[in-house]
């Protein structure tokens, strides 16, 4: 009865619980920027978790920026791997922030694994992995730009409708305000073509400033589209 007491002791000592979870910084980027991933390690019980590990797999082309991230974190042959200075009583967690750099050329979702482990037993390894998702969206551009200047009267803008590279047509817009305060008269408006084309009409010699705006809205990996032409007339 004894043996079998202090046996169920030892096991209940060497038995740890590890949760993982992961969180980014910033879950939709854009191509090219460095994200920071926040990993945490909390030892669940009922015994002591030792030498804890994480490894985190990078998403291919994501590579690890040293600079800023937790110096207990260091890159090893196709994984990053990060550890615990100390032992995790029940209870007890450590976290590690991690800088990443998105690849220029990546689009879409991307899910980072980060996976935790200690010598002792885990009752449960469901929740030893981590992840978090990061959306990098590709700014949107229209591909074709208006004139370099305007003029009173009628300025062809585009040929046709506006394609952008989400291949979509964006919206054109134009607003225009007088340099002189106070003067209120109409002063342009934008004429659309048969084709679908785009035109400026500046109705007055009134020194003007004018904003062309072109917009699309958000089509995914592409974000919303925002482009101001500023020009001065007169």
């Amino acid at each position: 009865m004894h043996g079998q007491r202090s046996s169920t002791s030892a096991t209940i000592l060497n038995t740890a619980d590890l949760h993982v979870t992961k969180v980014v910084n910033a879950p939709i980027v854009q191509p090219g920027a460095t994200i920071t991933f926040t990993i945490r390690a909390l030892n669940k019980g009922p015994g002591a978790a030792t030498a804890v590990q994480v490894v985190d797999t990078l998403p291919t082309g994501f590579t690890f920026v040293p600079k800023g991230s937790d110096p207990r974190c260091n890159l090893e042959p196709g994984k990053l791997s990060c550890f615990a200075e100390a032992v995790l009583q029940s209870g007890q967690s450590t976290s590690w922030r991690v800088n990443v750099k998105v690849p220029v050329t990546a689009k879409g979702v991307y899910t980072n694994r980060a996976v935790g482990s200690s010598p002792e037993r885990d009752p449960n390894p469901h929740n030893n992995t981590g992840t978090a998702q990061v959306t990098v969206q590709i700014p949107q551009v229209p591909l074709i730009k208006p004139p370099t200047t305007i003029r009173p009267g009628l300025t062809p803008l585009y040929p046709g409708p506006v394609p952008t590279n989400a291949g979509q047509n964006a919206s054109v817009a134009v607003t225009c305000a007088p340099v002189a305060r106070g003067d209120l008269r109409p002063l342009c408006r934008i004429v659309r073509g048969v084709n679908g084309s785009y035109s400026l009409y500046v109705r007055t010699t009134t020194p003007l400033i004018v904003r062309i705006v072109v917009t699309a809205p958000a089509k995914p990996p592409y974000t919303a589209m925002r482009v101001v032409y500023t020009y001065r007339v007169g």
